[in-house]
């Protein structure tokens, strides 16, 4: 059987993979073939939990998650698709000695026209209720954002990519490449052979071993993180906006149904590496490692920094991932997770809230290819 041919293969079917497959299209690159190994947001993408901020104290990070939000602001007409975003606001929580530089960042923001404003402690507790303040000097509070679902616009793009003629494959997996006088000429797959000149590595924690296969090393690591979803007592159900505490190194999310999904933050530079393929998905009886402990999280019948009320503690279940082709899964109080997420050139320094990156979206790749 003769091989397949493509102008463009993109490697990964999570949001930026589906992202990159859409701008191509729009761009008329020619045939582009999208390869997963699952499907559509099975991997990262499809367990983020989705937190749509701009607080980034470099001016750089800052404007890519401004311009990202810009996108979700327009999907609809983008894609067809209603991008279904939570906007709930935004709070990030800092310590007594960072209100200074959070200043900075909320000034240089605001000339950025995002919405934003600084927060007293006692206006802390007014905005999220069962707040306990200690420990905070401060705080930024994005008032117009939130959450996002981030399998149902991985869909929504790879929905609008095959309209426009993409080709998806999914339960596809890359299992290597023809290399023809040092530069690539096709990729060998589960589903046989794709003749194409030019590979796209949207793989993310996959991204650093298929680039090794062509002899590139990117400074790529998978790193494990851990979620609880929370029920909160009947009387501890108001509605909160999504908090980022930067002290105790988690964050609170609403969910469905009146639930909190909690998750812990690494320290800059502190990680926990893992085989992408090979990690425990049940959360650590006790992290250490230099991250935020959930089980301090879920001590003394409360929710660590927010005061839940929670009437018996969580159990670990099994896994939860986005289904393909399928709404958003309800979420189930007391269940337990972990996922994994790539890190691509990690910070050591913690600049830029955690040094962790914004996603930009795939219309810059399709610019660059």
């Amino acid at each position: 059987m003769a091989a397949a041919t493509a102008d463009v293969v993109i490697v990964g079917g999570g949001v930026m993979g589906t992202s990159i497959a859409l701008q191509l299209a729009r761009r008329r690159a020619g045939r582009v073939v999208l390869l997963e190994k699952r499907h559509v947001a099975s991997g990262p993408t499809g367990r983020s939990s989705a937190l749509l901020r701009r607080h980034y104290s470099i001016e750089l990070y800052a404007r890519m998650a401004a311009r990202s939000f810009e996108a979700y602001r327009n999907f609809e007409e983008l894609t067809g698709r209603p991008a279904e975003i939570t906007r709930c606001g935004l709070v990030m929580a800092l310590a007594p000695d960072d209100v200074p530089a959070m200043r900075d960042t909320i000034a240089m923001m605001q000339r950025l026209g995002v919405k934003v404003e600084e927060l007293t402690p006692r206006d802390l507790a007014r905005v999220v209720p069962g707040l306990s303040v200690d420990g905070l000097g401060g705080a930024a509070w994005e008032t117009d954002t939130g959450y996002g679902d981030p399998a149902g616009v991985s869909q929504a793009y790879a929905a609008r990519a095959r309209e426009l003629g993409v080709e998806i494959r999914q339960d596809c997996h890359v299992l290597g490449f023809t290399v023809t006088g040092g530069r690539i000429s096709g990729v060998r797959t589960s589903a046989g052979p794709v003749e194409t000149a030019t590979v796209v590595n949207a793989a993310g924690p996959w991204g650093a071993a298929l680039s090794r296969a062509v002899g590139v090393d990117l400074p790529i690591v998978a790193s494990r993180q851990q979620l609880v979803i929370l029920r909160p007592r009947a009387d501890a159900t108001a509605p909160r906006p999504v908090l980022v505490d930067m002290v105790d190194r988690a964050y609170y999310r609403p969910e469905t149904g009146g639930l909190v999904l909690v998750g812990t933050r690494n320290r800059a530079g502190v990680s926990a590496p893992v085989d992408p393929d090979a990690f425990s998905e049940r959360v650590d009886a006790d992290r250490g490692g230099g991250g935020a402990s959930l089980p301090r999280v879920r001590r003394r019948g409360g929710g660590g920094r927010l005061r839940l009320g929670l009437r018996s503690h969580p159990r670990p279940a099994l896994r939860h991932r986005a289904q393909p082709d399928a709404p958003r899964a309800r979420p189930r109080p007391g269940v337990q997770r972990a996922r994994v997420q790539a890190l691509a050139g990690h910070r050591r320094d913690g600049r830029g809230a955690g040094g962790r990156r914004p996603r930009v979206g795939g219309r810059r790749r399709a610019v660059l290819i």
